[in-house]
């Protein structure tokens, strides 16, 4: 998936460069600080330090990869561990490239239920998936499917929590789209440990 993440270290004769986000973000880092590492390797008297390697997800079964310009890619063959690239497994799953909250999502009524349940979900949009909005219509069928749809107040609902909740698009229209805040992504994180501490 787009979310796995590679890293890169290297270790200067001052300090340690370590760069981690996704395999092209890391591989773009790796370029612009290129010339300063091959400065470092050509200063020393022997090859005691390794060509630094971007670990990363495999591509195809038991192959390496090298980025253009010559700096080396070594696949990793492991599978990821849950708790590193989904640390909720007992709330979030992905089958294919849905995301499925697999939990009942609690709340005092029907909208908090609602806004928790699309706290989660766009917070596993966007870490699982790397897909950081949803469709209006997408976030309706979700809670539809948890029984937490209230159609005539959905998008008053929503729009109450401007503060967790980015709303983009024409009133009235289902081609809105959704993204969480800052403080949204830290409410989601909240609601999500609960259901999954719940579950153990």
């Amino acid at each position: 998936m787009s979310s796995d993440n590679a890293s890169f270290a290297f270790s200067f004769a001052d300090g340690t460069l370590k760069i981690e986000g996704s395999e092209l973000f890391v591989s773009q880092q790796v370029e612009i600080f290129r010339e300063k590492i091959m400065e470092s390797l050509s200063g020393l008297d022997q090859p005691a330090i390794a060509l630094p390697q971007i670990t990363g997800p495999q591509t195809t079964a038991g192959t390496s990869e090298v980025f253009e310009g010559g700096a080396p890619f070594q696949s990793d063959n492991s599978v990821a561990a849950p708790s590193t690239g989904n640390p909720y497994p007992r709330v979030l799953d992905v089958l294919g490239d849905k995301l499925k909250v697999t939990t009942s999502v609690k709340g005092k009524n029907t909208a908090e239920r609602a806004v928790n349940l699309i706290l989660i979900y766009l917070w596993g949009k966007e870490r699982l998936l790397d897909q950081p909005t949803a469709e209006y219509r997408e976030l309706r069928e979700i809670c539809e499917e948890h029984a937490c749809l209230d159609s005539s107040n959905f998008s008053s609902t929503l729009t109450s929590k401007k503060n967790l909740i980015l709303v983009d698009g024409s009133k009235g229209s289902s081609s809105k789209i959704c993204k969480l805040t800052y403080p949204g992504r830290e409410a989601a994180e909240e609601v999500l440990a609960q259901l999954n501490d719940t579950g153990k």
